[in-house]
């Protein structure tokens, strides 16, 4: 004869299954991979470098979240591009409500200039969650990419410079991918109000030769000699490292149209 399973028995086999299912999308921090550990199989995530945002997030696809020590938990969701259907691969990518990303140990996050950039999104916040504007130009693109793999950088903590957060204006340059259509690179771009010197003593002044290409002044003080280049006012800045790059003005006509 049959055994039956009764009901108040069965309700707890499913109550344990389904508290083992919701543990096994939980992430938790560890400081020697300087990761987030997935319970259910192990699987390692990291938080991306602050350039990379979700373009979107899907909120009824709820993928896992990381648990934080006496905080609320944070949840973590697909990412899909501008056209919704667009997801990028679950198994690999995820984002947060603020669309910050987490990517999959073994992934190659790209470079800007490696991600097929077709446009350039501008927003008044690094959620980029609503856009003022873009740029297509592709010239104007190439420019700005080129600027910030190979042109001039400057820490925004250098002591040479005279940047003045006072005197700024700030937008978010969000940069739109093909390779990569769930993903924003972002940049910001800062306005000052007056140009941005940089100051180096001059060691030899009879044989002086300029080190950057900028314009320059050279000026005396005490008996030691100054060389002033000029960076201009406007500048992209990468949070992640720092590095203000000058771009002139080649978004000037942009950005002096706006009201």
């Amino acid at each position: 004869m049959k055994k039956r399973i009764k009901i108040p028995l069965l309700a707890g086999v499913l109550a344990i299954l389904l508290m083992l299912s919701s543990c096994a999308d939980r992430l938790t921090y560890d400081k020697e991979k300087e990761g987030y550990i997935r319970k259910g199989d192990g699987a390692v995530f990291y938080a991306a470098p602050s350039n990379y945002r979700a373009v979107e997030i899907d909120p009824e696809q709820k993928l896992g979240e990381i648990e934080k020590d006496g905080e609320e938990n944070i949840p973590l969701y697909a990412i899909s591009g501008t056209d919704a259907k667009n997801y990028m691969d679950t198994d690999v990518w995820m984002a947060d409500e603020a669309y910050h990303v987490y990517v999959a140990e073994g992934e190659t996050l790209p470079k800007l200039w490696e991600m097929q950039v077709n446009e350039i999104r501008v927003f008044q916040s690094d959620k980029v969650s609503f856009s003022l504007g873009s740029i297509d130009s592709k010239d104007v693109i190439k420019q700005v990419i080129d600027t910030y793999q190979n042109g001039l950088k400057v820490s925004y903590a250098d002591a040479r410079c005279d940047f003045r957060i006072v005197n700024l204006k700030r937008d978010d340059l969000a940069f739109s991918s093909q390779s990569h259509p769930g993903l924003y690179y972002v940049l910001l771009f800062y306005r000052f109000e007056e140009d941005i010197l940089l100051t180096e003593e001059v060691e030899d002044p009879a044989n002086f030769t300029p080190e950057y290409d900028r314009s320059y002044t050279l000026q005396e003080y005490q008996g030691v000699t100054y060389v002033r280049y000029n960076l201009g006012t406007n500048f992209l800045y990468d949070r992640a490292t720092g590095f203000c790059y000058p771009v002139d003005g080649m978004m000037d006509s942009y950005f002096n149209s706006e009201s």
